[in-house]
């Protein structure tokens, strides 16, 4: 039993390209590059976090204390 891990760690990472974002919300908006901020941007990511962040393993890393991933 020693060598089980203290504790198991799972996050869910996603990464968001921000110039795709800056795109979608031209064509969407109508708005000119210049005119996307970072506020802009921050609340388009949070909208699609709501979807992305469900409870899908897909995206699911488990890794120990030591942040070693641990493979099922």
């Amino acid at each position: 039993m020693s060598d089980l891990p203290k504790s198991i760690n799972v996050m869910k990472v996603i990464s968001y390209d921000v110039q795709q974002i800056v795109e979608d919300l031209m064509a969407h908006y109508d708005e000119e590059a210049s005119a996307v901020d970072m506020k802009k941007i921050m609340e388009y990511v949070d909208s699609l976090v709501e979807e992305d962040f469900d409870t899908s393993k897909d995206y699911l890393i488990y890794q120990d204390e030591n942040g070693n991933e641990i493979n099922e």
